[in-house]
């Protein structure tokens, strides 16, 4: 082998040994940012979760809030079904005219 060919040989495995040095070195790099990313999207999955859970007691608490004034609406009814204003025109009732 010739010298110049030893030379361009050399050459070829420094230049192939370059790319290869950076080809690792950026998929290094690759890997670190994805891991990063991986983290950041596990911290908002967690709070996604924490927010559902809010939502829930907060969904929880409406639908009890309903039931009460549904409660409340349906005694309202049967209190004005009960009532008879004839009543307070009655002399001596409490709100009826003398």
């Amino acid at each position: 082998m010739r010298s110049t060919e030893k030379w361009l040989l050399a050459a070829a495995l420094l230049a192939g040994g370059g790319f290869f040095a950076k080809l690792m070195y950026d998929m290094t790099s690759d890997m670190h940012r994805m891991t990063a990313y991986v983290g950041e999207m596990n911290a908002s999955m967690h709070g996604m979760a924490t927010d559902v859970g809010r939502m829930a007691q907060t969904m929880e608490t409406i639908e009890a809030s309903m039931q009460r004034m549904d409660q409340t609406i349906h005694r309202g009814s049967e209190q004005l079904q009960r009532w008879n204003p004839m009543e307070m025109l009655t002399p001596g009732r409490s709100g009826g005219t003398p």
